[in-house]
């Protein structure tokens, strides 16, 4: 009896635990949405919602996820590398470079940690990376 019952709690759990994991659920319309926001993605939906009229990306970052600039390596030197932005795949700077972009025009920036850049884009990104994908 005590294994029936253990056994129908473990599937119980299970179910509740598979439930509570989904990340996606459609809407009225039948379209997925997004439940849980990624900490490490910004969308440029949310960047013109909170950026305000001729904000730039850095701005937007700035005020939306300060995390994604903070210095987080320093060289041998003691001076910090900063943090290479791509567009796509392709270098396109420092976080200096966000400025000459508009929320509008970007779908997503997504902050990519030290080892994570490193992996995709080789040395050099101790303080990773954040990768811009364009509408």
């Amino acid at each position: 009896m005590k294994r029936h019952v253990l056994g129908t709690v473990m599937m119980i759990g299970g179910v509740i635990l598979a439930a509570g994991c989904a990340t996606q659920s459609n809407n009225a319309a039948g379209v997925p949405e997004v439940q849980a926001r990624d900490r490490n993605v910004l969308t440029g939906e949310e960047m013109e919602r909170a950026a305000g009229d001729g904000a730039d990306v850095l701005e937007a970052i700035a005020k939306l996820r300060p995390h994604f600039l903070r210095q987080r390596a320093m060289t041998v030197s003691g001076r910090s590398k900063g943090i290479p932005v791509y567009v796509g795949n392709t270098p396109y700077g420092g976080v200096e470079a966000l400025k000459g972009l508009r929320p509008m025009a970007v779908r997503q920036v997504r902050y990519l940690s030290g080892s994570e850049a490193t992996t995709l884009f080789g040395t050099g990104h101790a303080e990773g990376a954040l990768v811009v994908t364009l509408r």
